[in-house]
């Protein structure tokens, strides 16, 4: 049993346009310290509609929770209560010794584990649980549903992370090579680089450091604007995400999720990290072969990773939510 303290720091009042007027949406800000005595940042949207379900947001790397307002607020007039929280070394209200850091992803999927369990009770546990991961976040999910196959009813992947079996083996001997000789802890600014500017290389006619992440101009001026985002990250973190990527592609691992559970992929056709949308069908056809029966692929011509934040980002909502009315429909037929 766990034993965490919920602390409400605020609640806030989103007030939001719809057809018709405004909406107000009640928006409630946790600091929640987990049994492992981690203190985490966690925000609940409540809809007033008759709810549908609980979509559970997890961020990407050197990202924070508040970035996902806009997903959020569409979500919540929609029928679902919304939960997102900042992962470990993430967020606004840390030390900053800790920015850019944690330990293993499996801390990460237990913190998600204790945090689900807390608040889920409240939002009514009879609504079907939905894990939305976006790029780390959603490796985080892959690896949640793993560990813990009857907790999540539908599953979509934004911006997932799928390597090359060539280039997977090379990233994680040498990510060990470097957390052995060089620090787990250790931020140094090449691995940062090759890292995040890499992936700039197919769109360096922009000449800006973070092209890779969107197409968006307006996006990726807030990325860059923003003190919350963009930080280097430790080569404990890369190690851990490569690490991630690698094992939940195997068959073996597929095969210990839920089978049942729908999973949509989305993806940017210009995402360098789900191989320009080779990697990401090619994810999709591993989960069929292994015996998932339900996989949707969406790809986005000319986005790239952020497909939650793009020009088209209202488009991409609106098939998420058609997905997921679906697949929700169909889960209540299978409980009649």
């Amino acid at each position: 049993m766990y034993e965490s303290n919920v602390f409400l720091s605020s609640i806030e009042f989103a007030i939001i346009t719809v057809e018709g007027g405004v909406r107000i949406l009640r928006r409630f800000n946790h600091m929640i310290t987990l049994s492992s005595g981690q203190t985490l940042e966690v925000t609940i949207d409540k809809t007033d509609e008759k709810p549908i379900g609980i979509l559970h947001i997890l961020h990407g790397v050197s990202e924070h929770k508040d970035r996902y307002d806009g997903i959020v607020e569409y979500f919540c007039k929609r029928g679902f209560h919304v939960i997102r929280h900042n992962h470990r070394g993430h967020g606004k209200k840390i030390e900053e010794s800790t920015r850019g850091h944690f330990n293993s992803l499996k801390e990460l999927v237990e913190d998600l584990k204790e945090i689900r369990d807390t608040f889920k009770p409240e939002l009514n546990n009879d609504l079907p649980y939905i894990l939305l991961g976006h790029s780390m976040g959603s490796l985080v999910a892959r690896k949640y549903v793993h560990d813990y196959p009857d907790d999540v009813n539908i599953l979509i992947l934004s911006g997932t992370v799928v390597y090359s079996n060539i280039q997977g083996k090379l990233n994680l001997y040498g990510l060990k090579f470097v957390n052995l000789f060089l620090g787990n802890r250790t931020k140094s600014k090449l691995i940062n680089n090759l890292a995040f500017k890499t992936p700039n290389r197919k769109h360096k006619e922009l000449n800006k450091d973070n092209n890779w992440i969107s197409e968006s101009e307006e996006n990726k001026k807030i990325y860059e604007e923003d003190p919350y985002t963009g930080y280097s990250v430790s080569h404990r973190v890369f190690l851990e995400t490569v690490k991630a990527a690698e094992q939940s592609k195997k068959s073996s691992y597929i095969k210990k999720q839920n089978l049942n559970m729908p999973i949509l992929l989305l993806s940017g056709k210009e995402d360098h990290f789900g191989g320009f949308g080779t990697g990401i069908k090619k994810l999709a056809t591993l989960y069929k072969r292994n015996g998932v029966k339900h996989v949707t692929v969406q790809l986005y011509k000319n986005k790239r990773h952020e497909v939650l934040f793009e020009t088209n980002q209202f488009v991409v909502y609106e098939h998420i939510f058609n997905w997921l009315m679906t697949q929700i429909k169909q889960l209540e037929k299978e409980e009649q």
